[in-house]
């Protein structure tokens, strides 16, 4: 059996062997035939290009000489003169210098043939042969009268170039096929020509001069005449280029008559093979005969001006193309028949080396089906395809092999899964009795095991909360064959409930046994707990919201009837002379104050409770918050006989960055108190470094003191250390619950000593970073432009958008001395509508009235200026909202600031004194 095996590897080798060469053979002859063939083709191309362009390059060159002699001195010089000779009446002198010149001319044309290698030179005048010139001759041209023809003079001595003389000129003729033509459309191109059999390179060009005008006695350019140079394309060209290439060339006009040729001596191409060349650019290689034998030509067009103006043939020896085909295919041969006997000496050899680890492999499967023994393997030794073929045997044996350990594995692996998954797992009858569960549905019912659950307990309808629950999934898997997300409350066997939701689905067994229940169970009581926390929390942001809106609404309300109340209590003190009747006023103003401030106090302390107050990072002057607050209280002070003083340790920055506003709130909160409470001595405000790089910011006084054991109660809300102080001192008790609420969210804590009669020190202490002097910020760089500060009070226009009545009388009454003049409008369709109907230079917009609220007016306003391309207007919101987002929305709308209700008619008059002077408030 190897024996044949090897036999047939040999034969079936050779046979490929022999017809892979064979096809290979006549491949590669016909590939290098053809390639040779391409090579000489692509040689003919590129000789033919070449020659082309170089007539391309004579064609460039002769436009240069023609421009040059156009544009050379002596030949203008020259024309200048013989035109004005033309302009005179000819007489015998005269025509004497016309030929004088004429002759200069035609010799300096003389050199430039020469000089370029041209044949033949002519000028033209009006249109007509003036002189001519060749490489060997000059000729002058006499025009005959009309109808007659001209007549040609040739030099017939040296002598007759330096001055002319009728001796030594001699009539001369000049073949008429080769007279240059002359034709006004070609007076000014470089182009090839055919004259009978021979192609030329004719150029002309007109040459003018500048000529002063009889009319307008200015310099015009007029052309005096044409000059024609021509070459021959005459053989010798192609000879010295077959001389330098060794590629014979030939070059036919259109009829296929030879124009010049490498070698004029030989036969040519057939002219009747040549007509018959549609498109030479198209025409394959073809095969000639010439005098030394064949060749392969390659004919080519030649239209450098788009129409054919000859043929252009290449030649290259055939038996050269041919010698080195055969040499290659010879070498190829010899390659190949060594290849063969290499080939049956490899089959040889590859034959018994496949033979050997066949009958090895053979051998070993015998072995293995005797034995029965599957543990066995076959030796792979290789791993070509009889090593694939060992190998697949023993993935067939390690296949039976290990059929057992991989389902044990397998089984493994799903009891791996089914003890450690996070679900419970169960498998119960249609009645509920379980007799498969894992450990985590064990746990979920507070058995320690599973064979503890499956002993003591079922899923019956008693195990759920509700029974009926029980019944609608027995119903829904008997119609659909399954349930997915059924939610359901279970009982465990100590009573408690717990929320679940369970996966089911019917499996039918067995034809003898009864189908089953197969589904998981997870417990979910934990995810409903979150689910309501998470409801209940957002009912209680909605509740917050609500809550704030309530108070913001309320702090409208209030404040609009209380901004007339105070309003009016200050205006009937200006003018009330009874101190009795005064001091009620003073009473009820007072009363209102503290109204007021209650109202503040407890707003503020709703928007701390409610999480709403926000604390801003921004670049502040501390020294400037310093003096801020105490020119607030220098006036209380001063009034009580108190000392006020202020210390900034000169370590300290100028410039931090923290909440301006709330730091000034809690130094003004504290200083108000301490001038409360304080009868004599004095009240300091100072500000140092302490520990861990933080500031401490501290109010001291010589009051009347806190004692120890009342310390803690008065940062309480509605807290006194005692209830007599607010008998005798009056307040709410919250402005300290307040401030101790801001300085936590700044990151700090409101510290206190104090003993009774010996004053009181409340500090705290806060990490203010140090900052760069700020730029002007984008708050500061309003859309309404600032008035240039003149220092002196102006008149203003002053447009108020006001709802209520009785705040349009109270302003009226605060303004009906002032030098300013004030429009009143009820609504924001209004203030829209007179604002631009008139010109104001300041506008104080309430943000809460009918038809359109004060925000949508500002908006207007601004869109309208926007559109129009008017500077913006100073927009104040005039509101007794108090709450930030009011102040927000204020300069969201386009508003440049925000005046709160209740105000104090000096406050109001002061912001339109330094309004009118420029001065706007920070």
């Amino acid at each position: 059996m190897l024996t044949s095996i090897r036999l047939k590897l040999i034969l079936q080798s050779v046979a490929s062997v022999l017809f892979v060469a064979a096809l290979s053979l006549v491949s590669v002859i016909w590939v290098t035939v053809t390639e040779h063939r391409e090579q000489a083709n692509s040689q003919l191309q590129l000789q033919s290009n070449q020659f082309r362009q170089s007539l391309i390059q004579m064609m460039m060159a002769m436009q240069h000489t023609l421009k040059a002699e156009m544009e050379d001195a002596t030949v203008r010089q020259q024309l200048s003169a013989l035109y004005s000779l033309t302009q005179e009446q000819l007489g015998t002198s005269t025509r004497t210098l016309s030929h004088n010149m004429r002759i200069k001319q035609v010799d300096h044309w003389q050199r430039t043939l020469r000089n370029r290698g041209y044949d033949l030179a002519a000028f033209y005048l009006d249109g007509k042969l003036s002189t001519m010139a060749t490489l060997r001759e000059i000729y002058l041209v006499e025009q005959q009268p009309e109808g007659d023809p001209p007549t040609l003079l040739k030099a017939v001595d040296p002598s007759a170039r330096q001055r002319f003389n009728q001796s030594l000129w001699r009539p001369a003729s000049f073949p008429q096929t080769e007279l240059p033509p002359y034709k006004t459309e070609q007076s000014h191109t470089v182009q090839f020509i055919q004259l009978g059999s021979k192609l030329f390179l004719q150029g002309m060009i007109p040459l003018t001069i500048e000529v002063e005008s009889p009319d307008s006695y200015e310099m015009v350019s007029r052309q005096v005449g044409t000059l024609l140079l021509r070459q021959q394309i005459a053989s010798s060209l192609l000879v010295k280029r077959f001389m330098d290439t060794g590629f014979p060339l030939d070059l036919f006009d259109t009829q296929g008559i030879l124009l010049a040729s490498s070698h004029p001596r030989e036969p040519v191409m057939a002219r009747g093979r040549l007509i018959r060349q549609k498109s030479p650019e198209d025409t394959p290689l073809m095969v000639v005969s010439r005098a030394q034998g064949a060749y392969y030509a390659r004919l080519e067009g030649f239209a450098p001006h788009g129409d054919l103006i000859a043929n252009l043939a290449t030649y290259t020896s055939q038996e050269s193309v041919n010698q080195n085909t055969w040499r290659f295919i010879k070498l190829l041969m010899g390659g190949l028949a060594l290849g063969l006997l290499l080939a049956v000496g490899i089959s040889l050899f590859m034959g018994r080396l496949i033979a050997r680890p066949i009958h090895q492999v053979a051998q070993q499967m015998r072995e293995i089906a005797n034995t029965k023994d599957l543990s066995q393997r076959v030796t792979v030794a290789s791993q070509d395809e009889v090593g694939i073929l060992a190998a697949s045997f023993n993935e067939m044996a390690q296949g039976l092999e290990t059929t057992d350990a991989a389902l044990r594995d397998a089984e493994q692996r799903y009891r791996s899964i089914f003890e450690n998954a996070q679900e419970g797992i169960f498998q119960s009858s249609v009645d509920g009795e379980l007799f498969l569960i894992n450990p985590a549905l064990a746990h979920m019912f507070g058995f320690a095991t599973p064979q503890q659950m499956l002993q003591r307990y079922s899923l019956t309808r008693d195990h759920y909360r509700h029974a009926k629950d029980r019944d609608r999934l027995l119903n829904q898997l008997r119609q659909d064959g399954r349930v997915q997300e059924f939610h359901a409350e279970l009982k465990r066997p100590d009573g408690t409930i717990f929320h679940s939701i369970l996966n089911v689905h019917f499996i039918q067994g067995p034809q003898d046994e009864e189908p089953f229940l197969s589904g998981t169970i997870q417990d979910v009581t934990d995810r409903r707990e979150k689910a309501e926390a998470e409801r209940e929390k957002e009912a209680a942001q909605a509740s917050a919201e609500a809550k704030s809106r309530f108070l913001a609404t309320m702090s409208h309300e209030i404040r609009t009837p209380m901004n007339v109340m105070i309003g009016m209590t200050e205006l009937l003190l200006e003018d009330e002379p009874d101190d009795k009747r005064r001091h009620y006023l003073e009473i009820a103003h007072s009363a209102g104050e503290a109204l007021l401030s209650l109202i503040n106090d407890i707003l503020d302390l709703s928007k701390i409770e409610a999480g709403e107050l926000v604390i801003e990072q921004a670049p502040f002057n501390l020294h400037k918050l310093v003096e801020d607050v105490a020119r607030i209280f220098q006036h209380p002070a001063q009034e009580k006989g108190l000392e006020l003083c202020t210390h900034i340790a000169a370590e300290l920055p100028r410039w931090l960055l923290g909440d301006a506003s709330r730091i000034r709130q809690t130094l003004i909160n504290f200083t108000g108190n301490a001038i409360k409470f304080t009868h004599e001595g004095s009240i300091t405000l100072a500000v140092y470094a302490a520990e861990q790089e933080k500031i401490r910011f501290e109010v001291q006084d010589t009051g009347i003191g806190i004692p120890k054991e009342q310390q803690e109660a008065v940062f309480n809300p509605f807290s006194q250390a005692d209830s007599s102080i607010s008998r005798r001192f009056g307040g709410t008790g919250l402005g300290l619950t307040i401030c101790q609420r801001v300085v936590q969210r700044m990151g700090g804590e409101i510290q206190l000593k104090s003993a009774p009669n010996q004053g009181s020190n409340f500090y705290f202490d806060l990490n203010l970073p140090k900052t760069h002097t700020p730029r002007e910020s984008q708050s500061e760089r309003k859309q309404a432009p600032r008035r240039q500060e003149s220092g002196q009070k102006q008149s203003l226009q002053i447009l108020v958008a006001e709802d209520s009545e009785d705040n349009v009388t109270l302003l009226k009454a605060y303004t009906r001395q002032s030098h300013h003049t004030l429009t009143y409008v009820p609504n924001g369709l209004e203030a829209v509508r007179a604002f631009k109907q008139n010109s104001f230079d300041l506008v104080l917009m309430d943000v809460q009235m009918p038809h359109m609220d004060g925000y949508h007016a500002t908006r207007e306003i601004r869109d309208w200026e926007q559109r129009e391309g008017r500077t913006p207007t100073a927009i104040y919101a005039l509101s007794a909202h108090a709450f930030t987002e009011a102040h927000q929305h204020s300069e969201e709308a386009g508003c440049n600031g925000h005046l709160t209700k209740p105000i104090k008619k000096s406050d109001l008059l002061q912001f339109f004194d330094n309004f009118s002077m420029g001065i706007l408030p920070q």
